[in-house]
């Protein structure tokens, strides 16, 4: 009999269970609840929520009402680990107070957000609905929680190119091994599931979404979910064996060939809006900077034009929006014509000759070619600073009249005008400049600088000369060394409009005594002297620099304030070993001057290498320019 009723509950058991149908668990937020649907085979449906509350600005839902909502197994706290151990279908979840951390049958993944604790109730973020959910069909993200990426994450082999409110994105594998594809809603998201996509490398950003999630199965089939942040269309394309997929309110998508047409040394720019539009020049080499406010796509960002005055096109995408960089042989004229579906830049010949405009420098300058020499100038500036005017004797007239459209940050526009013999420079500057004349044997240049260091005096003593060569390596002398880095010295401060003496201009010997007494008599601001090193050890290298002893105090700059500046910019500038601000209160010219007073001590002739940077033009332009960057700091704090 006891046989019979065990056959028989069996048999009751088993079909029981046959009868009973499997259940799925879908979420979606609505408002401040989420709504957990469960589905079973029969075709049953039940809804249950659970709240979203909201902590500091974030959103989060609490973790057993949600496993409970979603039918776990079980759910566990260790006081001690400060974990939470739930168990549903299948999956082990495990989450840690205060992480954003969650594994998945040991696999680790990120929330956004850290599982906090608050009032004895644990809380995971709101995205976390993904882990508990065993959602199928149009939500296979959902097996496991994908690693949400940012634009700057890892993920790569799929290319993006950005247009105007829109995106292309390349996969690089065939069409059909895209089998699905489809959008889903609150939130927006674009899901493209693909076989042979292997994910690694760079995120590409976009211009309609914020982040891209993305999960390969055991079975090879990549899931990539686009996070958009608008409600956008898409469309899917072959070429050439790999897959377009683009973007767009319209789900089209636009690039740079669609609005940029070339003709006959023109550029046509198609829109009939001109909101936001910006031209200015630039140079080294010359060139043209169309400003687009939309993205366009900068894939083939090399376009070829038309016409023999212009040498290049390029377009670069920037936050704000997409840079034509149109670049010519010449500093070209160039003219605007606005029409109702498009505008035309035109280039044509330079109208302005032997005037050059540069602004790629940290100095920016008029170049005037052909004529030298200081007493064929005189410039003068408005009382604001905001008009610079040079008048330049020219009786061959190889300056012409005309106008240099320039609108960058310093300069509006110059306009060249005769006057007899005279040119006359005229320069419309956004800011107020105060303008340096620097000449050579062949050009004059006009410098534009911010700064005003009129009435400023710095001499420049490169150390040793004469009968006293200094340090001595083979037949190298220092003394030489020194006088070709203070001649760089001196032209990079007359770029920035400071006076400079020079103690010695070729190799004569000046007595200490006599530069201090010098540098005194001319009432300077500040004395630089340039000198070398040599120590016994061959290896030891790097740039020092020497004052009196003192203690900073930039209200009223010394010697040590001085050099404590001038010596960080020479590191940044050198990139030499830095040996430091060293107090030397016995050299006579630190000590004997009447003004802030700074030896540079710029490198070792005994290191091999260094002796070889020492020797090197490019690196003495480098010590010029970082000890000349100091000098203006130290200025600028005078004149406060």
């Amino acid at each position: 009999m006891k046989k019979f009723f065990l056959a028989m509950t069996m048999v009751c058991l088993f079909l029981f269970c046959q009868n009973v149908s499997a259940e799925t668990f879908f979420s979606e937020i609505s408002g401040d609840k989420l709504l957990v649907t469960i589905k079973s085979d029969s075709g049953s449906k039940e809804v249950r929520t659970v709240p979203i509350v909201e902590f500091e600005g974030k959103k989060y839902i609490g973790i057993r009402k949600m496993s409970e909502a979603c039918g776990a197994d079980s759910l566990e706290w260790d006081g001690a680990t400060k974990t939470i151990s739930v168990s549903i279908a299948g999956r082990s979840i495990l989450l840690t107070s205060d992480s954003p951390s969650v594994y998945i049958n040991g696999t680790r993944h990120e929330f956004e957000n850290n599982v906090i604790i608050v009032d004895g109730t644990s809380y995971a973020p709101v995205e976390a609905r993904w882990i508990f959910t065993d959602e199928s069909g149009n939500t296979a993200e959902q097996a496991a929680l994908p690693e949400k990426l940012s634009p700057d994450g890892n993920l790569g082999t799929l290319s993006i190119e950005n247009g105007d409110a829109s995106d292309r994105i390349r996969l690089p594998v065939p069409r059909d091994f895209v089998v699905s594809d489809f959008i889903l809603t609150n939130p927006d998201r674009l899901v493209i599931d693909a076989r042979g996509l292997k994910i690694e490398g760079a995120v590409p950003s976009g211009s309609t979404f914020d982040g891209i999630r993305h999960f390969t199965d055991s079975k090879g089939m990549t899931r990539i979910v686009f996070e958009l942040n608008d409600n956008y269309k898409y469309s899917i394309h072959s070429d050439n064996g790999e897959t377009l997929i683009d973007i767009s309110p319209d789900g089209i998508f636009t690039s740079v060939n669609q609005i940029i047409e070339f003709t006959n040394n023109k550029i046509i720019i198609n829109t009939g809006n001109y909101a936001g539009y910006r031209i200015s020049r630039s140079s080294d080499p010359f060139a043209l900077e169309v400003f687009l406010p939309i993205k366009l796509s900068a894939s083939d960002n090399t376009l070829r034009p038309e016409g023999n005055l212009i040498t290049g096109v390029t377009a670069s995408i920037v936050p704000e929006g997409t840079v034509l960089l149109i670049e010519m042989a010449a500093q070209n004229a160039f003219e605007l014509e606005k029409l109702s579906d498009a505008f035309i830049v035109g280039i044509y010949e330079p109208v302005v000759k032997n005037i050059e405009y540069h602004n790629l420098d940290d100095k920016q300058y008029i170049g005037i070619n052909g004529i030298s020499g200081a007493e064929n100038f005189s410039i003068s500036k408005s009382s604001d600073g905001r008009r610079i005017e040079a008048r330049i004797y020219d009786p061959k007239k190889s300056i012409t009249s005309g106008q240099i459209y320039i609108n960058d940050k310093k300069v509006k526009n110059i306009f060249v005008s005769r006057d007899g013999e005279y040119a006359l420079v005229g320069i419309e500057a956004v800011k107020p400049l105060n303008p340096a004349l620097v000449s050579n044997d062949k050009t004059m240049r006009i410098y534009l600088n911010e700064s005003d260091y009129s009435g400023k005096l710095v001499v420049i003593s490169a150390g040793h000369g004469g009968i006293d060569p200094g340090a001595v390596a083979g037949n190298i002398h220092e003394a030489d060394i020194n006088l070709s880095i203070a001649f760089k010295i001196q032209t990079e401060l007359e770029k920035m409009g400071i006076e400079t003496y020079m103690i010695r201009t070729d190799d004569t010997f000046v007595g200490i005594e006599e530069r201090a007494r010098i540098a005194n008599s001319l009432k300077a601001d500040l004395f630089l002297s340039i000198h070398c090193n040599t120590f016994d050890d061959p290896a030891f290298d790097g740039l020092m620099t020497l004052v009196h002893s003192g203690r900073l105090d930039y209200k009223n700059p010394n010697g040590f304030t001085a050099g404590t500046i001038v010596h960080a910019k020479l590191i940044e500038y050198t990139n030499a070993m830095d040996r430091g601000v060293r107090i030397r209160d016995k050299i006579v010219v630190l000590k004997n001057t009447n003004m802030p007073a700074v030896e540079i001590e710029a490198g070792f002739l005994t290191n091999p290498a260094e002796l070889v940077k020492l020797l090197d033009d490019s690196y003495q332009w480098k010590i010029a320019t970082g000890a000349a960057a100091g000098i203006g700091e130290v200025l600028d704090l005078m004149s406060d």
